[in-house]
């Protein structure tokens, strides 16, 4: 591949030795007409590449890594006998001369926890040392295949001819901007939560779409419709200033940079989007990313955040108020991923500053794993709380303040938040700053109710914006310009909370 030879970037994840899986399967070469299980600690693999599989597991029953049919697997199968997502890329691994592919559900004991768990926190690995990740794009199960029937001239570009006054005649080529969100983003797999960051950290991507196949390595884009470049979309698959000189993370204040910060957001805003069989695998199907993150930048990660930057990360909300998906426990309740649904998270606005101290962030895993399952969490802050009585429906409302209203906009995070509701709600101050392009609030802060357990603890139930420079004085703040001040009397209103 030149992309190997010539692009260094797409090289950066891969480790040195070379690793590999616990198991590959060993696709033999072309004209080979079986395929067997290998266990690379037992049998390493004959040559260093393998390719990764990208697909919809779908309800259809397929076949799957047992420990009851793990001998046989070994001894070999014929390859005719498998769905044909998984015959078509074996295909496509034997037209790049490579042996070995990895498949989670013939590479990973389907009937053991242990087994999944060990794996599962192995997947930053796995995709990194890939030689390149096929998607299925398209295919709703693993018998749906990689190829489609196709046109030519549904893959070509538009071309408009204009001739100006002063200007010979011209050829305008016209493209859809949202060229790659459709072919791809909005595809069947990539609805997928796990499938996220599966194609984020391999090197190199090979999306089989409807109308064409898409290259994806962390130098291009391209696809049979524009095979020099496809420049124009988002890119989120763009680590390069975290290994890069842009430094992750500030040298003074050790801040996630706002490179860094942004980037994480983009992932979170987009990841939150997709659908995952088990909630609780909210984090797990992230920790890949989370340990890269960490490895390049440093910072301590709690329940899918950063703790240099947790008072930004904590004003994520949501658009309309989710219903709650399930009764286990997913992470604590000031985590985007207690909610089961699409989050937003907040840009770093320059002239903002957080109005909380954290003085301490505990997480309990399920495992070993920090980035993986969570059964625990809380954080510690100091700062401004107030309170106000329970009004029944939160939203867009006047919020009594001792003798004093106050209005607030209110978003909850699940309709079923007040269930078990508290005759008080509080409000935490988080971040204050002026008004910008992106933002008309001015003040940003979490709605707790209190637990019955402790007269300091706290959960947190949804966001609340303030708009008006004068409710500042309630938080201990105003503005002078564009700079946030804090008053004398903040001082008499700041308490210690823990937020579980």
């Amino acid at each position: 591949m030149s992309c190997r030879a010539c692009h260094s970037r797409c090289n950066r994840l891969v480790k040195r030795p070379k690793w590999y899986p616990t198991r590959l399967l060993d696709i033999g070469v072309s004209g080979d007409s079986t395929w067997a299980l290998r266990t690379c600690s037992k049998e390493p693999p004959s040559s260093p590449n393998y390719m990764t599989l990208s697909y919809r597991w779908g309800s259809v029953p397929c076949l799957k890594l047992l420990r009851s049919n793990i001998e046989e697997l070994s001894t070999g199968k014929p390859i005719r006998d498998l769905p044909l997502t998984f015959r078509d890329s074996i295909a496509v691994a034997r037209r790049f001369s490579i042996r070995y592919l990895w498949i989670d559900r013939l590479c990973i004991l389907q009937d053991s926890q242990e087994d999944w768990l060990k794996e599962s926190s192995a997947m930053r690995d796995v995709y990194a040392n890939s030689s390149c990740n096929i998607a299925a794009a398209v295919s709703s199960d693993p018998h749906g295949g990689l190829f489609r029937f196709r046109y030519p001239a549904d893959i070509q570009p538009g071309v408009v001819q204009l001739k100006f006054s002063n200007l010979s005649q011209e050829n305008f080529f016209i493209f859809d901007e949202l060229y790659w969100d459709r072919q791809v983003s909005d595809t069947v797999l990539h609805s997928r939560g796990w499938v996220f960051q599966e194609c984020l950290l391999a090197p190199r991507v090979l999306h089989f779409t409807e109308k064409q196949i898409f290259w994806e390595c962390f130098n291009d884009r391209k696809c049979e419709g524009f095979p020099s470049e496809l420049r124009f979309g988002r890119r989120l698959k763009d680590f390069e200033p975290l290994f890069g000189a842009t430094a992750p993370r500030n040298v003074q204040d050790r801040l996630l940079s706002e490179f860094a910060y942004d980037l994480w957001i983009d992932f979170i805003n987009a990841y939150s989007k997709c659908a995952l069989t088990r909630s609780t695998d909210r984090l797990v199907a992230l920790s890949g990313l989370a340990k890269l993150y960490q490895e390049a930048t440093g910072d301590e990660y709690v329940a899918g955040m950063w703790r240099s930057r947790l008072p930004w990360f904590l004003a994520w909300y949501v658009r309309k108020p989710i219903p709650k998906s399930s009764s286990e426990y997913c992470a604590p309740s000031w985590s985007w991923a207690s909610v089961g649904g699409p989050v937003l998270m907040p840009r770093i606005t320059p002239s903002a500053i957080p109005l909380i101290d954290v003085f301490d962030v505990q997480i309990t895993p399920s495992t070993g794993d920090h980035t993986g399952q969570l059964s625990g969490g809380f954080v510690v802050v100091k700062g401004c709380i107030v309170h106000s009585a329970y009004p029944g429906v939160l939203g867009p409302r006047w919020m009594k303040i001792g003798d004093d209203h106050m209005r607030l906009y209110v978003k909850e995070d699940t309709r079923n938040s007040n269930s078990e509701q508290s005759t008080q709600i509080y409000f935490l101050a988080l971040i204050c700053g002026p008004k910008s392009p992106d933002t008309s609030s001015i003040l940003t802060g979490l709605v707790l109710q209190p637990l019955a357990r402790s007269s300091d603890e706290y959960t947190r139930i949804g966001l609340f914006t303030v708009l008006d420079p004068a409710e500042l004085k309630y938080f201990g703040v105003r503005l002078r310009g564009r700079k946030v001040m804090l008053t004398p009397e903040r001082e008499d209103l700041l308490s210690v909370i823990k937020i579980f």
